[in-house]
C-alpha cells in the first residue's frame, strides 16, 4: 500500500476559492462541516485543519468560528478561535438551534418546548403531571428538565 500523501496536498486538492469564502469542496458531517482524514485513525473539520495550517494551533480547549457563518468555508480571514461560551452565544445569535439533543434518535422535544415548560412551571400552578400530559411524555423527564438534571441550562443563550 503506497504512503498516505501530506495533509497539506490532500487538503488543498479540496478547496475552491471564491471572491470570499474558500469551500470545502469534499465530504461534510451531519451539520454541513467539512471532514477530512487527518490520519492516526482521525477525521477532523475541514476549518479546523484549515485554522491550524495557516494560521497555528488551536489553544486548549477553544473552538474554531466562522465569522462568515458558512460550515464549509475555509478562509482563515474567516476563522477565529473562541470558547464553548462564544461559540453558543454566536450560533443563537444567528438563529441557529443547538440541534444536537434535538436529532437525538428518541428526543420528544425541541428547545422552544423547553423554554415554554420551564415558563410553565414557574409562573403558574400545574403539576409536573400536568405539563408532562400536556408534552406527551413522563413526570420524570419534565421534572428533569425543570431541575437542570437535562437539557441543562445555558444563561448566556437561554436567559434563564
Amino acid at each position: 500500500m503506497p504512503p498516505y500523501r501530506p495533509l497539506v496536498d490532500r487538503f488543498w486538492e479540496k478547496v475552491k476559492k471564491t471572491d470570499s469564502c474558500w469551500l470545502w469542496n469534499a465530504a461534510v458531517d451531519e451539520s454541513g462541516y467539512g471532514v477530512l482524514w487527518t490520519g492516526r485513525g482521525r477525521y477532523d473539520r475541514a476549518h479546523r485543519v484549515a485554522y491550524r495550517l495557516l494560521i497555528g494551533e488551536i489553544p486548549e480547549m477553544f473552538f474554531v468560528l466562522h465569522r462568515c457563518d458558512v460550515p464549509r468555508c475555509v478562509n482563515p480571514k474567516h476563522l477565529y478561535a473562541g470558547t464553548k461560551q462564544q461559540n453558543a452565544i454566536d450560533r443563537e445569535s444567528r438563529g441557529r438551534r443547538d440541534v444536537a439533543r434535538e436529532k437525538h434518535p428518541r428526543a420528544k422535544l425541541f428547545l422552544e418546548q423547553i423554554c415554554e415548560i420551564r415558563s410553565i412551571k414557574k409562573t403558574s400552578g400545574f403539576s409536573f403531571s400536568a405539563i408532562a400530559k400536556q408534552y406527551g411524555v413522563s413526570k420524570g423527564h419534565i421534572q428533569n428538565i425543570v431541575h437542570g438534571r437535562c437539557w441543562k441550562p445555558r444563561k448566556e443563550v437561554l436567559n434563564v
